[in-house]
């Protein structure tokens, strides 16, 4: 047996059923041994960052392994910026790649794959040796899923084509044991959570991947708690009348005012970082964080307590601690809360109609009302970056966590798209929805053509205005020209038409509303354009997205220019690391 069939072998006994790829010279043999062999299912991207931002989107939407295989040289150089987001969005994913032979000295495709895959942060394994290739290749399995990262298996092509007699093992996932709190720190932690007033639970991805849901809505209830999430748990307390939504930057005005005059929050499985809150504003209390991850706590946020313990059994011990002791006193699970909550218009959120708006040219606020409004209730969202995601991400529900998909911890556009497709391809019984800006789509149109050869229930809204529109109006605050930011129109539904994609382009809320009931009726893919109007500035820009304090001479030139200026935020991090959006996968 070759290696590259022991390795098929073995990935298939292991369970690997999905293989998301690009295929040349050096990963042809073993992606065709995967396929046609072993019967895994094989989607073909049509660039290779596109293939690892399928997988990366698979693996975020049904909490699993993602894998994919691309070539040697160019084949893995496509993919620096899609694998950077996935470590940094901690997606467990295992990429195959080939490599030029050991000996292969003038291949034109040889270069040092460790180092520059080491430099997107992955973890790389070369295989060197036939008689080892299958305990790499566990070795790297294990690191991916224990470690939530990306691992590349590198394979030389003169190795995969060599002889084997190492033994085909099947790989098991590892279930580790639950990291347990100390009891006097449950015991103090418990005795600060019951003498709250205005307690919130703020979850995090390390509550989700600890199921930790059941835990923490009991010690909601013990402690008379509001809860919230973090953007990447969000619907993970969908249905509960005392869900706050998200807390952070997309937070409503409501969950802001709530989190705000909370006298304790108490975090699971969230890095606390910028986004989470709000650029340091929100939290006014005690706050207390649980993770698995000693180096999470206090990383972005001081916290008055830390507990490195797994969320659901933390949250559990909690909820008995205080329960014994007669109960919390907070008051937030309140019937006038709930009605507030359940009667919440995020409509008053919105800025005034622009005056002299364009007719053929819609407001983003009032067209995702109507998404929200004829979007089927059991859907997953795919947001990309730009200037429009805070509003579908803001005001969009969805019904659980793995309903909430944003490649957007490396802040680069035009992943959306192939990470729907993964998305899509993990939860087939749900609408896949893809927001993605006329930007990040041409950075990711020949994806179009893989959306319409799989035939994935998916459909993609193109949210186009013709423009940057982040530049736009991050150039307008600073009072630099937004010149450079603006492009001329494309006609994307005229483009997936020519795919043989079912397209759309709408400009009023009713054509929009039509659009979707013809649109999702039919089973397959198929485009919805949303022609936007680029001068309206959503209220995350306004509120976060301009400059810090101290730069007020660049907001008064543009607003001297006749522009409207966001307001800068109260409090900055300039000073500190930049983080990234992602948060702990810990608990």
């Amino acid at each position: 047996m070759r290696v590259y069939e022991a390795v098929a072998a073995c990935l298939a006994d292991s369970g690997i059923d999905t293989l998301f790829g690009v295929v040349g010279e050096g990963n042809v043999a073993l992606a065709t041994c995967l396929s046609r062999e072993h019967g895994v299912r094989y989607l073909a991207a049509r660039r290779e960052d596109g293939a690892v931002a399928m997988a990366d989107g698979y693996a975020r939407a049904g909490g699993q392994l993602g894998v994919c295989t691309v070539t040697h040289g160019p084949g893995l150089t496509n993919t620096v910026t899609a694998i950077t987001e996935a470590v940094r969005a901690r997606s467990p994913l295992l990429l195959l790649a080939g490599a030029v032979g050991r000996t292969d000295r003038t291949n034109r495709q040889r270069i040092d794959q460790r180092q520059l895959v080491a430099a997107t942060g992955a973890e790389v394994i070369e295989v060197t040796d036939p008689r080892h290739a299958l305990r790499d290749l566990h070795t790297a399995l294990g690191r991916a899923v224990v470690r939530s990262t990306v691992v590349l298996l590198d394979l030389p092509v003169d190795v995969q084509m060599a002889s084997t007699s190492e033994p085909v093992q099947r790989w098991l996932p590892p279930v580790p044991e639950p990291v347990e709190p100390a009891e006097a720190v449950v015991a103090e932690v418990a005795r600060v959570v019951a003498a709250a007033r205005r307690p919130v639970l703020l979850a995090g991805r390390g509550a989700v991947r600890s199921e930790a849901r059941q835990a923490l809505r009991r010690l909601a209830e013990v402690t008379g708690a509001a809860v919230c999430t973090s953007l990447f748990a969000k619907g993970l307390f969908a249905a509960d009348p005392y869900d706050l939504g998200v807390c952070g930057g997309f937070a409503t005005d409501l969950a802001r005012r709530v989190i705000a005059e909370a006298d304790c929050v108490v975090v699971f499985g969230a890095s606390l970082n910028r986004w989470t809150t709000a650029k340091g504003t929100l939290f006014t209390g005690t706050v207390i964080q649980v993770d698995t991850d000693p180096e999470a706590i206090g990383r972005w946020t001081p916290v008055q307590f830390g507990l490195v313990a797994d969320a659901a059994v933390t949250a559990a011990a909690l909820a008995d601690a205080i329960e014994a002791a007669g109960g919390g006193r907070g008051v937030h699970r309140s019937p006038e809360l709930a009605a507030e909550i359940a009667g919440y218009d995020v409509a008053a959120e919105f800025p005034p109609p622009r005056p002299g708006a364009p007719a053929d040219r819609l407001d983003i606020h009032p067209a995702t009302l109507a998404l929200r409004r004829t979007l089927p209730a059991q859907r997953q969202l795919v947001v990309d970056v730009g200037h429009f995601m805070s509003v579908p991400s803001r005001y969009l529900p969805v019904p659980d966590p793995t309903g909430y998909v944003s490649p957007s911890a490396f802040g680069a556009i035009g992943l959306a798209l192939p990470a729907a497709v993964g998305a899509a391809a993990a939860r087939p019984e749900r609408l896949t929805v893809c927001f993605v800006g006329d930007g990040g789509l041409m950075m990711s149109l020949s994806e179009l053509d893989s959306v319409r050869r799989y035939g994935l229930r998916l459909l993609v809204v193109v949210m186009n205005d013709s423009a940057y529109g982040a530049e736009v109006h991050i150039c307008r605050h600073h009072g630099v020209p937004d010149t450079l930011a603006w492009f001329d129109p494309v006609d994307f539904a005229a483009t997936a038409t020519a795919l043989g994609l079912p397209a759309r382009a709408v400009t009023s809320v009713p054509d929009l509303e039509a659009a979707v009931a013809d649109l999702v009726g039919s089973p397959g893919p198929a485009l919805l354009e949303i022609k936007l109007d680029a001068e309206v500035s959503t209220r995350y820009y306004q509120d976060f997205a301009g400059a810090s304090p101290g730069t007020g001479d660049a907001a008064a030139a543009a607003g001297t220019a006749g522009k409207r200026s966001p307001s800068a935020p109260t409090a900055s991090l300039a000073a500190a690391p930049e983080p990234v959006p992602a948060e702990s996968d810990a608990a």
